[in-house]
């Protein structure tokens, strides 16, 4: 008995030296600062560094050859108040809906849930209402529609004033995360009239996975338990 209490010990210190892996926050500020810009004009990639993680950005409109037409490549600019995007047919700088719907597709290499979206501007007389849609694999956009594209997300829906009323945790894991101006077909909700919006920053999280090792050691504690307990009835 005295034993098994001294390995159950033991292995109860070894497992509580063992840091379970916790949601790492990360920060991505859209300023310019370690970022690159590959292509040129529409379909132009983004790239942005953060503590050695890297996440690809790309924009897409369906405002070519005026609102509702399918979804085609746009053009990313990096501007004060974040990015902003360059549609075919309706050139405001901004994520906008005012003439079709203007996202962003960022493709962060693995797995995240997204924590936050900071708006850095919002045109006056316009609103900030962001949908977005999740998912874990994608293929390409370009001459689809919103709706199909949202065949693949195993998470969609918009947010209302996001500039006042912040976006907190979204608990879906994904790999890629496609985010702008509110449209209908995500679902969600959304105030009045057109958005006009750049997008500052983004935050998100980790996933949280316990160590095989400690996974293991914990197994070993609970089976001793199971056998103390038999032994002492």
């Amino acid at each position: 008995m005295k034993a098994l209490l001294k390995t159950l010990s033991v292995v109860s210190l070894l497992t509580a030296g063992i840091t379970v892996a916790q949601a790492a926050d990360t920060t991505w500020t859209f300023d310019g600062s370690n970022m690159t810009t590959t292509g040129s004009h529409y379909g132009n990639t983004l790239t942005k560094t953060v503590n050695g993680s890297t996440v690809t950005i790309n924009s897409f409109s369906d405002s070519y050859r005026g609102a509702g037409g399918y979804v085609n490549s746009a053009m990313t600019g990096i501007y004060s108040g974040g990015l902003g995007i360059t549609g075919h047919y309706y050139d405001q700088h901004t994520i906008d809906n005012y003439s079709g719907t203007d996202m962003l597709l960022f493709d962060f290499g693995s797995a995240v849930s997204l924590a936050g979206v900071d708006i850095g501007y919002v045109r006056d007389g316009y609103n900030s209402d962001v949908s977005i849609a999740a998912f874990d694999t994608l293929t390409g956009l370009d001459r689809t529609s919103w709706g199909a594209v949202l065949d693949n997300a195993i998470f969609k829906t918009s947010f209302a004033d996001v500039e006042n009323n912040p976006i907190t945790t979204i608990a879906t894991e994904a790999r890629y995360w496609l985010i702008g101006a509110y449209n209908s077909v995500f679902g969600g909700d959304s105030e009045s009239g057109y958005d006009k919006f750049k997008i500052l920053a983004l935050q998100t999280n980790d996933p949280v996975d316990v160590p095989a090792p400690a996974t293991a050691l914990l197994m070993v504690f609970g089976l001793g338990l199971v056998g103390l307990r038999r032994r002492q009835k």
